[in-house]
């Protein structure tokens, strides 16, 4: 499932500081022509028909950006902050279903890390639905290249970048050696399936309306707990 990661990431001005503004239609205006823009170009360099969803750039979550992605098509946002309490179950809001993140590779890349793949599993294996992400940038650069580059503000000229410093080839392979591993091991037990977004997307059944006979029940479960509503299911 290929994915949208905004047309221009870190570089200011970014997705959050063009839409943070008094009026919000025109908000909207400049992220759609960007995102629209920037969906095109992933599907112009792979070739397919569709882009799965969309993925923010650290926890740089727009609210403008959610219906804008709805608008062009995208059925999922993966990576929804607020979506953590759901194990994993899909979350419907702004016209897109959001996916929580679940683990991420990451946690054992640097040297020393604790690595417990048995654990890392018995973990996963508590989510009903989980995106084990990465930043493959880090594979081999031991800071964020966008950190060091745009923190804040745009730091550099243009094409004037500052570098990262890089792992040794040895770090490389271990990290890599343990992914491999782990997602060998993933496949293998019966506790898991991996699955695509374009699966996920042919299991959604089609929406119930809300009701004002429904508002009582959603009130009482949000008193309970101020969070995704899972009853009623719309």
């Amino acid at each position: 499932s290929y994915l949208n990661h905004t047309i221009s990431h870190s570089v200011h001005p970014n997705l959050l500081e063009i839409s943070d503004v008094e009026n919000s239609d025109a908000a909207y205006d400049v992220v759609l022509a960007r995102e629209a823009e920037s969906i095109g170009m992933v599907k112009a360099a792979t070739g397919v028909d569709r882009i799965w969803g969309s993925v923010p750039p650290g926890n740089s979550d727009s609210y403008v950006a959610f219906y804008v992605y709805a608008r062009l098509g995208l059925p999922f946002y993966c990576g929804a902050w607020f979506a953590e309490e759901t194990s994993g179950e899909d979350v419907w809001f702004c016209n897109l279903r959001q996916i929580p993140y679940g683990l991420t590779w990451e946690e054992f890349i640097e040297k020393g890390a604790k690595y417990d793949p048995d654990d890392f599993l018995n973990r996963l294996a508590k989510t009903k639905r989980s995106i084990v992400y990465c930043h493959p940038n880090k594979v081999h650069a031991r800071e964020f290249w966008d950190e060091l580059n745009f923190k804040g503000e745009n730091r550099h000229k243009w094409g004037e970048w500052e570098i990262s410093p890089q792992r040794s080839a040895e770090e490389v392979a271990t990290y890599l050696g343990r992914i491999r591993e782990l997602v060998r091991r993933i496949k293998s037990d019966p506790r898991f399936r991996i699955t695509t977004l374009e699966e996920i997307d042919a299991t959604r059944k089609p929406r119930r309306p809300l009701t004002r006979g429904d508002v009582p029940a959603i009130r009482a479960a949000l008193h309970a707990s101020f969070g995704p509503a899972r009853e009623p299911r719309s």
